[in-house]
């Protein structure tokens, strides 16, 4: 997949935006599936010379924190599994993703907010 043209990326960035304030309100698909779609969305428009899936991956975190979720940390052990599920969403597969998402809020919710 190529990356957009740097003159699209601004209204391309802009529609994202839009897509994450729109996150709150009510929608026949489950939240972690369109927190995935908002990723690979944002990782689609790679608005960066470098760094876009650390960028992505802190924009997630803090799109699940400002919804009282803890972030979603995926560990180096996962990351084949990761970018197999990102593959799957540039397809427009987003449930694989939403999965990865979810399990990785779920297991950080037991670590670490559910012991302090």
């Amino acid at each position: 997949m190529t990356p957009p043209s740097f003159t699209e990326i601004p209204h391309l960035i802009s529609d994202w935006v839009d897509d994450a304030n729109a996150l709150r309100g009510s929608s026949p698909r489950p939240l972690a599936e369109r927190l995935a779609k908002l990723h690979n969305g944002f990782e689609t428009v790679h608005p960066f010379l470098d760094g876009n899936g650390r960028s992505g991956r802190l924009v997630l975190h803090m799109m699940l924190v400002r919804l009282g979720y803890p972030p979603a940390i995926v560990f180096k052990n996962e990351r084949a599994k990761y970018l197999s599920a990102m593959r799957k969403a540039d397809k427009g597969d987003f449930g694989p993703l939403g999965e990865l998402v979810a399990r990785a809020v779920t297991s950080n919710l037991y670590k670490f907010v559910l012991p302090a």
